[in-house]
């Protein structure tokens, strides 16, 4: 029996066609976390969360005074009472100063690379950025408000603007000067947001029917994200609704959803008396709209996994499956995917059994973890028992625990499903409010390892990608540096791939980039870097003006930076590693493009005073030029200049521009 099933939950040993599209061992493209995710940049996606945010939104009493203080100041310091939605307040105030040139992310509260807490080198014109310390603690709040001054100066620099959600216990700590920059938010009238998000989802609210004093009573006493959930159930309950029933009767079933339903699985649970029973009940709500056999299957693991004594019966004498689900108040849609058909049912069950059977956790953890492989689940099926696990290992345990089942199931033998269900634990832990700060410095930790299992650092590289980079961009930024810097091949080179992508559509990420990939050259780091500046040397990226009045190659500090790093390039990298990019910039000049003189000019003092590279790099020019023969005197011109250059530059005492040391943030 119980090889039988270890077959069942572990399924075959190599990829699994898990639906359609590409199923590449390696790519990183079909882990995609969510649809939207697909091609996006994250500055988009971060906008369009606030927009639907924006349209939900109810203001709370004080935000006009907030609003006027962020107006007048860089920074807002903003605290009510917990679960009044002073964190989407601190958004929408942002989302309101929105600007073409700026974007809104988060800064991190935990010292990485740069050594403190909070980093000016962040801060870019009109940035919009949020600090949330919410759960912090008195001594980490003080190290924030001790690094505060320098932040702040940045921000005035560039017109930026910071505002720090505080836990209102804490309030009392902020300095003198900070405390004329604090306001206070209280709740939003509750009944309002309650039908703002009814209305966000299509479903009409009658006057008559919303007055009544048991949602008057729940609305007061829940935190502003219950009644989001609220309304989102009266949705649901609508879309399984008989045609006769109305708005009264979805508000009931959503209420009796979120009040009722753990009684009535606290009486269910003492009617059934047999483990066999208990088993499917859990097995069904964690596994809840899964095929049949899959829950049947999943059944038996439990049972197999809690040491339960094999059933004897000989199975032409056993209920059968309906009459079984029967008992548990189960039963089968059209497509025979096994649900309750109460409400929110599946959730009060797996709370139940977490909350009151504290000793089942690790049998759960163990059962959970090794079933994610099961041949009968669907790939949906896998993110929704991956979520349901998520939730309830975040709400009660520490976040190592979750930590720990996801990096082993990145270590799985089946990438595709191990590494997917990873990737998604992962972004439930970097997402939640309480523990996401752990996440981030966790991944942190592993991204400087150099013996990072391959499985580990391509879901990092994913959840980097499609998940830190939407709010804190810079702390996904480095994550990949150092997994470009320290991983494996296969590592390195997708991490390398997604810190191009975020630079490209982002000039601030590629600056920093930049900054950080010299820093490295110039201080002797591993040839990793070399690697990522000439994936980053694009001649298009620097002379693009697309979105900036002057390009990138304008900036004489830049110009310095990719001369140093060219340099080394050329003296320790073989030619056909760096050939490709150096024959982009020659075309580029070739094609007329703008400032073509500043890139031959930093390709010139790549080489100024070294005559071997000189050489190296002329020679290279007239083999480009050699080929093919037609535009062969013009692209012979582009090799003369740049030839006119160096010898230019190999009698002058100093370069045509200064060298400069790359900002903070950017250590080892």
């Amino acid at each position: 029996m119980k090889d039988w099933v270890s077959s069942l939950v572990t399924g075959p040993k190599g990829p699994v066609n898990t639906g359609p599209g590409p199923q590449t061992n390696l790519s990183i493209e079909t882990l995609v976390l969510e649809e939207r995710t697909r091609g996006k940049d994250p500055r988009e996606l971060v906008e369009d969360d606030l927009l639907l945010l924006e349209q939900r939104f109810i203001a709370p009493n004080g935000l006009g005074q907030a609003r006027e203080i962020l107006r007048q100041n860089d920074t807002l310091l903003i605290t009510g009472p917990a679960g009044s939605g002073k964190r989407t307040a601190a958004q929408m105030l942002l989302h309101e100063l929105r600007h073409e040139h700026g974007r809104f992310y988060e800064l991190s509260d935990t010292p990485e690379d740069s050594g403190t807490i909070l980093d000016s080198s962040f801060v870019s014109d009109h940035d919009r950025i949020l600090l949330d310390l919410t759960n912090t603690d008195e001594q980490h709040l003080l190290a924030v408000l001790d690094g505060l001054p320098a932040l702040r100066a940045a921000m005035r620099r560039h017109c930026a603007r910071l505002v720090i959600v505080l836990p209102s216990p804490l309030r009392h700590l902020c300095p003198d000067e900070l405390r004329a920059r604090t306001a206070e938010v209280g709740r939003p009238d509750e009944l309002a947001v309650f039908r703002c998000h009814l209305r966000s989802h299509s479903v009409d609210a009658p006057a008559e029917d919303t007055g009544s004093p048991k949602l008057a009573h729940h609305l007061l006493h829940s935190p502003m994200r219950d009644i989001a959930l609220l309304a989102d159930l009266v949705r649901r309950a609508r879309d399984a609704a008989h045609r006769d029933e109305g708005f009264a009767d979805w508000l009931s079933h959503a209420l009796d959803a979120l009040t009722e339903q753990g009684e009535k699985v606290a009486s269910l649970y003492q009617r059934l008396d047999t483990g066999e029973q208990r088993a499917l009940l859990l097995a069904t709500a964690t596994f809840h709209g899964a095929r049949a056999d899959a829950v049947h299957h999943a059944t038996l693991a439990l049972l197999e996994a809690v040491g339960h004594p094999t059933d004897e019966t000989p199975l032409l004498e056993r209920p059968d499956l309906s009459r079984r689900l029967a008992e548990i108040e189960a039963g089968t849609d059209d497509r025979a995917r096994v649900i309750f058909h109460a409400l929110e049912y599946d959730t009060a069950v797996r709370t139940h059994f977490w909350d009151n059977h504290p000793a089942l956790r690790p049998v759960i953890r163990t059962w959970v973890t090794g079933s994610i492989g099961l041949r009968l689940l669907t790939q949906g099926d896998r993110d929704a028992l991956v979520r349901r696990f998520a939730e309830h290992m975040l709400r009660t345990e520490p976040a190592d625990d979750l930590l720990s089942v996801a990096r082993h199931w990145a270590g799985g033998e089946d990438y595709d499903v191990c590494s997917r269900a990873a990737a998604w634990a992962l972004k439930q832990g970097l997402q939640d409010e309480r523990h996401g700060s752990a996440f981030r410095r966790q991944i942190y930790n592993w991204a400087r390892q150099f013996d990072i299992p391959r499985g580990l650092g391509l879901v990092l590289v994913q959840v980097c990608t499609e998940v830190m980079s939407v709010n804190h961009p810079d702390q996904a930024m480095v994550r990949l540096h150092h997994l470009a810097r320290r991983g494996s091949r296969a590592i390195a080179d997708a991490a390398r791939s997604a810190l191009v992508q975020l630079g490209s559509g982002d000039d601030r990420l590629y600056r920093r980039l930049l900054d950080r990939v010299t820093y490295g050259l110039t201080h002797d780091h591993p040839r990793a870097d070399e690697k990522l500046f000439l994936a980053l040397a694009d001649p298009a990226r620097l002379t693009d003006t697309t979105r900036r009045i002057q390009p990138f190659i304008a900036d004489s500090s830049v110009r310095t930076q990719c001369a140093q790093c060219w340099g080394i390039v050329l003296g320790r990298q073989d030619r056909t590693a760096w050939l490709p990019q150096f024959t982009d910039w020659l075309r580029a000049c070739y094609e007329g493009r703008a400032h073509t003189e500043l890139l031959l000019e930093v390709l010139a003092a790549a080489t100024a005073h070294r005559s071997s590279l000189s050489s190296l790099l002329y020679t290279a020019a007239l083999d480009w030029a050699e080929t093919p023969r037609e535009g062969r005197q013009a692209r012979m011109a582009v090799a003369d200049q740049l030839w006119q250059r160096t010898d230019a530059l190999a009698s002058a005492p100093t370069l045509p521009f200064s060298v400069c040391t790359p900002p903070g943030g950017v250590r080892e």
